[in-house]
């Protein structure tokens, strides 16, 4: 479930239900700064001091909004209650649990409502029938002033050794179409190798450590062989 909407920029205010007309995205959010793009905490903290006409269809789950003032923005996105029925139909199919992306988009200052994380605290409560118990404080302990606590050192990085020169992803520097994953072993005296390949059209980039698009990877100018 998304705690965030996907917003466009109607190209008439007063044309704005669905399939309205939007050949631009929404503006970019204070925080996200992604056009196309706002977090649920943007959306709802904008709705706190503007107009926006929130709609629930009747033949939707979830409900959009608009603001025509507002560079006549237009979003799609869920609020409690539409998490709320989208985590009863989970609970129905008998599934175990929910995500959410993302953390950091849920109203987790609590600003629009009276408590913080209010989308991702209603999924929990769908699952577990209950309110969310308030979490127990730690035991407050007092150190012995003439109790030290011993000091160790970290574990070194092994030495590059094979196709690992580092832990982590890594690229082949001959054939960019593959890649190995290392993972250091628990003497810390080596790696353990896991490779992989990258699908067609595509090149491994060791700045986004994922497979990308040839051309994104090529512009970097680390696969000769892979790129004329």
């Amino acid at each position: 479930m998304g705690t965030y909407g996907r917003c466009w920029t109607l190209n008439d205010g007063d044309v704005n239900g669905f399939y309205a007309p939007a050949n631009n995205p929404g503006y970019g959010g204070p925080y996200t700064r992604s056009p196309g793009f706002l977090g649920y905490n943007e959306i709802c903290e904008d709705m706190l001091s503007n107009s926006w006409t929130v709609v629930h269809d009747p033949a939707m789950h979830e409900p959009y909004a608009y603001y025509v003032p507002h560079q006549k923005v237009w979003c799609g996105y869920d609020d409690p209650a539409s998490v709320a029925l989208k985590a009863s139909y989970a609970k129905e199919k008998g599934l175990v649990g929910a995500m959410v992306w993302s953390v950091e988009t849920d109203d987790f200052r609590g600003l629009c409502h009276d408590r913080p994380y209010e989308l991702i605290k209603t999924i929990v409560e769908t699952f577990t029938g209950g309110d969310i118990p308030t979490p127990p404080t730690e035991p407050t302990t007092t150190m012995d002033p003439a109790h030290t606590t011993p000091t160790t050192s970290p574990r070194p990085t092994p030495p590059p050794s094979g196709n690992c020169q580092k832990p982590g992803y890594n690229v082949n520097p001959d054939d960019c179409r593959f890649y190995v994953q290392c993972v250091e072993n628990g003497d810390g005296t080596g790696y353990t190798e896991y490779p992989g390949e990258c699908a067609e059209g595509t090149l491994f980039n060791p700045e986004g450590m994922m497979c990308d698009w040839e051309e994104s990877v090529c512009a970097l100018g680390i696969c000769p062989n892979n790129c004329s």
